[in-house]
């Protein structure tokens, strides 16, 4: 099974050999009938992106962000997966699911404009937009975290004032709950 071989890889930051991997597979289509596959072909890059999206591996590379290995392997699946790689919800943190990636790396201390970038860039207003199980938006996540005023303006950019005042599954219009965010704007 193609997540039995990805997960230690992930774990032991083997980013290299996943990289060579995914690239290995890029190029193989979904047409290749199993029966012709060899043992060790772990299949095209398709069922890869499928593994990787549906056991959420995406999130536990996000959590390795700052290794420029972890880094590259993670735009290379933002390139190759697009929308259904950023869009895709984690469900396996207790209690807190539903965040996408754009939110997991908005509760980074110090989220990196350059993955903020290539996350929207590919998922756009919806990925920005999007809410997580208690309906925090990526610009809610960043403005708890006090991220950059560049990550800030970029979500603001995208988002628009809406982004400002959507609503909350916990009721009412979220004033930005960190008004040093609001400060730094102007």
């Amino acid at each position: 099974h193609i997540c039995n071989r990805l997960r230690p890889m992930i774990r032991s930051k083997d980013w290299d050999r996943i990289d060579r991997m995914l690239q290995q597979h890029q190029h193989t289509t979904t047409s290749s009938a199993p029966s012709s596959r060899s043992a060790t072909d772990i299949g095209s890059i398709e069922e890869i992106l499928q593994v990787i999206i549906s056991n959420g591996l995406q999130f536990d590379i996000l959590k390795n962000i700052d290794d420029d290995g972890a880094k590259a392997v993670f735009f290379m699946l933002v390139r190759i997966g697009g929308k259904n790689l950023v869009m895709a919800k984690d469900q396996t943190t207790k209690g807190q699911g539903g965040n996408s990636s754009l939110h997991i790396m908005c509760d980074y201390k110090n989220p990196q404009v350059d993955v903020i970038s290539s996350i929207v860039e590919v998922g756009g207003l919806d990925i920005v937009m999007a809410k997580n199980n208690y309906g925090d938006n990526s610009l809610h996540r960043a403005c708890k975290n006090n991220a950059s005023i560049d990550v800030v303006s970029k979500l603001i950019e995208v988002g628009g004032k809406n982004s400002l005042w959507q609503k909350i599954r916990k009721g009412g219009i979220h004033f930005m709950l960190h008004v040093k965010t609001m400060q730094r704007l102007t």
